[in-house]
Order: C-alpha cells, then sequence, then structure tokens
C-alpha cells in the first residue's frame, strides 16, 4: 500500500474550483460507475472550511446551482469561524457535526485515535449524523459538503456517496488523496495550532494526511462490516425510495 500522494490529471484540474477565500473546492463530478454512467458535474461539491468566502464568491457558488450547505464541523470551529451562508436566503445551511466527541480540542493530548479508528467510530456511532449530512443529495439540487479542512469528515460523506452511486473504489481512493495535494497551502497554518495546542508532532503529521491506505481500509471496513454504502445506509434508517433518487440526481 502506497502513500505517496496522487499525482493530479487534467480531469482533476478540470474538477478544482479557483474561489479566493476557500481551499480544497471541488466539484465531485466525472467519475465514471462501475456500470458505465457518470458522476453528474455541478450537483456534489466539497471543500474546507467557508468562513473567508466573500460576497463575490458566495454569489458565484450560487450561480453555481448552489443550494444546499451541509456544514460537518463541531461548535468550538463554528464559533471561531462561523459559516459565511447560515442566514442565507439563498441557500438551506444545515449543520451535522460529525466529530464532536472526537475534536482534538475535547481529548487529552496523546489520546487522539488513528484516523481509521476515527472512520470506523463515525461509521459505528454516528449514523443518525451521516444521514442527515447524506439526505440534501436526495433532492436533486446542488449540495455542498465541507469541515474545516475537507479532508476526514468530508472525505468520509463523499466516499459514501460515490460508493452509494457506484464509482469503484480505486477513484473514491483517488478523490480522497487528492486533498492531500490541494491542502498544501494550509499545512503550515495547522501545524502552527498543533504546536500552540501542545498536541504530539509526530502523530499530528498522520492526522494531517490523506494516506490512500487510510481510505482504502476504510471502504474494506465498509464492505466487511456493513456490505457496502447502500446497506450500510439503509440500515441506518434511509429508505430505498432516497438512496435511489440519490443515485439518479446524482448521475448522468
Amino acid at each position: 500500500m502506497s502513500s505517496i500522494a496522487p499525482s493530479i490529471s487534467a480531469d482533476d484540474e478540470a474538477r478544482l474550483i479557483s474561489i479566493e477565500g476557500v481551499a480544497n473546492l471541488r466539484d465531485v463530478g466525472g467519475y465514471r460507475t462501475r456500470d458505465g454512467r457518470t458522476v453528474r458535474r455541478g450537483r456534489l461539491l466539497r471543500s474546507a472550511s467557508l468562513h473567508l468566502l466573500d460576497e463575490e464568491g458566495q454569489q458565484e457558488l450560487v450561480q453555481r446551482g448552489l443550494r444546499h450547505v451541509i456544514d460537518l464541523r463541531h461548535d468550538h470551529e463554528l464559533e471561531h469561524a462561523p459559516n459565511v451562508f447560515v442566514n442565507s436566503e439563498d441557500v438551506n445551511y444545515q449543520n451535522v457535526s460529525l466529530f464532536q466527541g472526537l475534536s482534538p480540542e475535547r481529548l487529552p493530548i496523546g489520546a487522539i485515535p488513528t484516523l481509521l479508528e476515527m472512520y470506523i467510530e463515525l461509521l459505528r456511532d454516528s449514523s443518525d449524523l451521516i444521514v442527515r449530512a447524506i439526505e440534501p443529495f436526495a433532492t436533486g439540487e446542488t449540495a455542498l459538503v465541507h469541515c474545516s479542512a475537507g479532508k476526514d469528515r468530508t472525505g468520509i460523506i463523499v466516499a459514501l456517496l460515490l460508493d452509494l452511486v457506484g464509482v469503484d473504489h480505486e477513484t473514491i481512493i483517488h478523490d480522497y488523496a487528492l486533498t492531500d495535494i490541494y491542502l498544501e497551502p494550509l499545512r503550515d497554518t495547522f501545524r502552527q495550532y498543533a504546536r500552540e495546542a501542545g498536541h504530539d508532532m509526530e502523530q499530528y503529521e498522520h492526522m494531517i494526511s490523506c494516506r490512500p491506505e487510510y481510505m482504502r481500509d476504510f471502504l474494506t471496513h465498509l464492505y466487511d462490516r456493513y456490505g457496502g454504502a447502500w446497506n450500510y445506509l439503509k440500515q441506518a434508517g434511509m429508505s430505498e425510495r432516497q438512496l435511489e433518487a440519490i443515485r439518479e440526481h446524482l448521475l448522468d
């Protein structure tokens, strides 16, 4: 299993949306499914935090069709970096705090689990929150899911959606690992915050990376334990009608 960051293809570059004030902003469209269909462009967006997005940037996203923002951050993050779409008249904003109980600010130094352990705990203990984060994609309207870096929480929701619509695992892993490249300009800021918070920096380096094996192991667990995203989400309470709607809305 390689931990080398992926190379960026022309298709990857086409998915990247350049708007000042937000990092790792991507249109997760254009990927092929196992049965030959294509993820529809402009329906599923992912990014890091939106708190620095100015009015012009907000309007650009609205003009791209944005109607739902699913903010996966916890209350400490919201307090220090409020989402610019909270009171928007154009966008339905929803906060779904996936890692509330695992946020580094609420754990003793050295007690942060591995990323895979965090991902597995998320599936096991937060299925109701995962359903809330995924339900907007059944509306057929453009939705953007994000957290602080657009890496772990966002990566899990996007992986579940891509698996649900039939994208192969290597493509899902590639999409996840691209964040390692797109977050590079922010890593010094993350490291400075970690030092000030007193974190073990060797451990923290693993926490801010997006190694392909992290997602590969997550997907293996998803299938071994639940039988894939469709079965997981159905067990979590979503109806087959909702799941089919997501597939149809996200695929050409």
